[in-house]
């Protein structure tokens, strides 16, 4: 089965910051945009950073303690510390645009049910989806 085949009537629109994609089937057209994904991909790269450079920090602090360097040590304790602190404002970043996407996403299905806009509610759903998936991270 293909994309083609179950939404025949796709159309792609781009701009500096992002592709948008647009679905249409029957009476709801749904909103797909890159720009999530490409913040997504960035925030990931961001935990993996700080991940890496947390165990990396842990491991020279241990060694040089264990062999007596206390300057591998404090290097390391510091390499540690300054990840964490990093891990928790990409952390807190990621709340507050769930937050903003949940907020967005209300809105949109209010409005789109009031309407009968299938489509903004649509993107409401989505919207609100993503800003619980961003939230419970």
């Amino acid at each position: 089965m293909s994309l083609q085949h179950h939404h025949p009537q796709r159309k792609e629109y781009k701009n500096l910051t992002s592709n948008l994609y647009f679905f249409s089937h029957q009476h709801t057209t749904l909103l797909f945009t890159t720009q999530h994904t490409k913040q997504n991909t960035i925030n990931m790269t961001d935990r993996l950073s700080n991940t890496y450079n947390q165990t990396v920090g842990g491991a020279k602090e241990k060694i040089g303690k264990a062999v007596g360097n206390e300057h591998m040590a404090g290097h390391g304790a510091a390499q540690k510390a300054e990840a964490h602190t990093a891990q928790q404002r990409t952390n807190a970043e990621t709340h507050a645009k769930g937050l903003g996407n949940q907020v967005e996403g209300a809105a949109q299905k209010a409005v789109g049910g009031a309407t009968n806009d299938h489509s903004l509610e649509a993107r409401g759903h989505g919207n609100s989806a993503l800003g619980d998936v961003q939230r419970s991270v």
